[in-house]
């Protein structure tokens, strides 16, 4: 509760993980005694819970990709689903915080980006179903941030640990030591600030672009922080043929995968 001590008092921290129902209905019944008591309505919505696992796609677990889907996806629907009424009455704002993987499909990180893929989808459909009852639906698609979620010891860890839990017909086909040389060479060209790091570090790009999505007269239906760089790397890379595409993000994203296994 350090977070509710250091703010202000108007500030209300409660327990929620949006893959549990009853959670969410928790929440719902404390949101509404609070607009009961001070006779106020729910302006916004803010969808930002998320999780990731990078490493190859054959190398999730079951578990692994339902897991990363309830909390990206599933998650915001139930959310979203539970607190529409509410913002009917207030014609006030949703704001989905999706991700860059939302409109790509980065090597190493597929099951993120499928996720993503469909919280986009989310809100670009819910910004016209909701559009006549004066429901603004907004989608944040940041870059990478260094946050827990882009964290380099965690990549290691979860990369090793999902690669000893892989059958030894897929463990051949790497070979031995491929986790640790595809989590160094990710961690040396995303998160090394001497090599340019992908990874950013001013989070507050992205909180700025919440704040005025649910706060501007106007909002916008689409943020992409950081811009302007964001916008001019996707719209030259929509001129690219699909070939150089995937030999940038594969050099970035999958730096071993030709070198390492093309050549076996």
């Amino acid at each position: 509760m350090e977070l509710q001590h250091r703010s202000s008092s108007k500030l209300h921290v409660i327990k929620l993980d949006v893959r549990k129902n009853e959670d969410i209905e928790s929440a719902r019944k404390y949101v509404v005694d609070i607009l009961l008591k001070t006779n106020s309505e729910l302006w916004g919505l803010v969808n930002n819970a998320g999780i990731s696992m990078f490493m190859p796609f054959e190398w999730y677990s079951t578990f692994e990709v339902l897991n990363i889907f309830n909390v990206n996806t599933f998650g915001p629907v139930n959310m979203t689903r539970t607190f529409i009424p509410h913002l009917r009455r207030s014609r006030g704002r949703i704001v989905n915080v999706a991700s860059a993987g939302g409109r790509n499909s980065y090597p190493n990180s597929l099951i993120y980006c499928m996720s993503k893929h469909a919280l986009v989808a989310l809100s670009d459909g819910l910004r016209r179903e909701l559009a006549p009852f004066g429901i603004s639906v907004a989608s944040i698609e940041p870059q990478a941030y260094r946050t827990p979620l882009f964290n380099a010891e965690r990549l290691k860890q979860n990369m090793k640990a999902s690669f000893r839990s892989c059958s030894e017909d897929v463990k051949q086909a790497y070979g031995e030591g491929y986790d640790e040389r595809l989590a160094e060479a990710m961690i040396t060209n995303v998160y090394n600030d001497r090599n340019g790091a992908i990874v950013r570090n001013d989070i507050n790009e992205v909180v700025d672009c919440m704040v005025h999505a649910l706060t501007a007269v106007k909002p916008r239906h689409r943020y992409c922080p950081p811009e302007p760089l964001y916008i001019i790397a996707e719209f030259l890379l929509s001129l690219l043929p699909s070939e150089i595409v995937d030999g940038i993000f594969n050099t970035l994203l999958a730096p071993l995968s030709f070198n390492a296994l093309s050549s076996k």
